[in-house]
């Protein structure tokens, strides 16, 4: 009866830092892996998307130097994707994208050495970047397997930057004197 009760508080203390986080963060914040939970409160949104490495890591060895993947499970994003990404939806996204212009990335051709036939398989050259009028034109480029890379919506903009460079320890670099955002979020 003991171990019954103790395990009840446990599930009650979760259940009050989850709740306490989800007020802190807001509904949106991707959210933790179980293993993290316990100190959630204490995390800022920095810390939360780049879990389970330490901020002070991303910012010494990642930040400005390389991308960085987080693998998890799935659902730690689903209220990001679902309230800022239109459910991954490219087409919705690229309507509603805060660009002024779309952009697609495409394979190069390098120049053929003697003997070889330039083929799709011999493609290895650089990179290089289209743009793309409308965002009809770069469904058709998706479609057709060309990257895409836009900035995201003035919605997301206006609740992602502000957060993280506050949690970052650079507020004053997320908003311009006159309160409008300062910086993009770009979507590739």
């Amino acid at each position: 009866q003991q171990r019954q009760q103790q395990q009840q508080q446990r599930q009650q203390q979760q259940q009050q830092r989850e709740a306490f986080v989800e007020r802190k963060a807001g509904p949106e914040a991707p959210r933790l892996e179980p293993r993290a939970r316990a100190t959630a409160e204490e995390m800022s949104l920095l810390e939360r998307l780049v879990y389970p490495m330490p901020a002070g890591e991303f910012m010494r060895d990642v930040w400005t130097r390389k991308a960085l993947v987080v693998r998890g499970a799935a659902a730690r994003l689903d209220s990001l994707k679902a309230n800022y990404l239109f459910d991954l939806d490219v087409r919705e996204m690229l309507e509603n994208t805060a660009s002024e212009k779309i952009f697609a990335w495409l394979p190069g051709r390098p120049a053929a050495a003697p003997g070889e036939t330039g083929q799709a398989e011999d493609r290895d050259g650089p990179i290089g970047s289209v743009e793309l009028g409308s965002a009809d034109n770069g469904m058709t480029a998706f479609e057709s397997g060309a990257s895409l890379y836009f900035r995201s919506s003035q919605r997301a903009a206006d609740r992602w930057i502000p957060a993280l460079t506050e949690s970052m320890g650079l507020g004053f670099a997320g908003r311009y004197n006159d309160g409008d955002v300062r910086g993009e979020i770009e979507t590739f």
